[in-house]
């Protein structure tokens, strides 16, 4: 039996995953595939991922920064990176909005943000800092 292993940020990404995971559960019970997901623990993050694949994972599957890091350290197995969309972050960035006068946003070269995509006083707020694009 083949394990994918899942490592997201937090709580409520690993319930995102469980929940579309959960749709699909008659497949992947078909094709022998068991799921594993986990939350991050940053400074374990390699060892983490080392122990799943002792464990029996084949893939993983992690958000772009993480996938950063694991494909740098780990080529035993395909690392694949979960990607959060524009409109995650422009979901995010209004319901947060009215509480902050700036929001700086801290993203890797993985992550594609279009600052001009944003509603203008989401735009005067976003200070962005990233290595492909200037804040």
């Amino acid at each position: 039996m083949d394990k994918i292993a899942f490592l997201v940020a937090d709580e409520l990404m690993q319930q995102s995953v469980a929940t579309i995971i959960q749709t699909y559960n008659e497949k992947l019970t078909q094709h022998s595939f068991r799921i594993k997901i986990e939350i991050i623990d940053f400074p374990r993050l390699i060892d983490q991922a080392r122990d799943l694949i002792h464990q029996g994972a084949k893939v993983i599957i992690t958000n772009s920064g993480s996938h950063q890091i694991l494909t740098k350290v780990i080529d035993t197995l395909p690392i694949l990176c979960l990607f959060s969309s524009m409109n995650d972050a422009l979901y995010t960035l209004r319901s947060i909005a009215p509480k902050y006068k700036k929001i700086h946003l801290l993203l890797n070269e993985n992550f594609m943000f279009n600052k001009d995509a944003c509603p203008e006083e989401l735009r005067k707020k976003n200070r962005l800092l990233s290595p492909l694009q200037p804040g």
